[in-house]
């Protein structure tokens, strides 16, 4: 909530009405999750921490696999 949430809603309306493709990390990565702060070193938003980061590499992948940049049977 608050201005986070809002910066958030005002960039991703503004990617979709220019037709750039975009992965929602928090969507995809962060909401799913029982406990987003695991993904940060010492519980702290900032960098993310090696799960965080595997997580959000592995998002980006699938939706690059799902655009047909990255081909399906790819090793990546």
């Amino acid at each position: 909530t608050g201005i986070e949430e809002i910066n958030h809603d005002f960039v991703l309306d503004t990617v979709n009405e220019l037709g750039i493709p975009i992965v929602d990390i928090h969507k995809e990565v962060f909401v799913p999750n029982p406990d987003p702060l695991s993904l940060f070193p010492f519980r702290m938003e900032g960098h993310y921490n090696a799960e965080g980061y595997r997580l959000v590499v592995e998002s980006i992948l699938n939706r690059l696999k799902a655009d047909g940049i990255i081909p399906l049977n790819s090793k990546n």
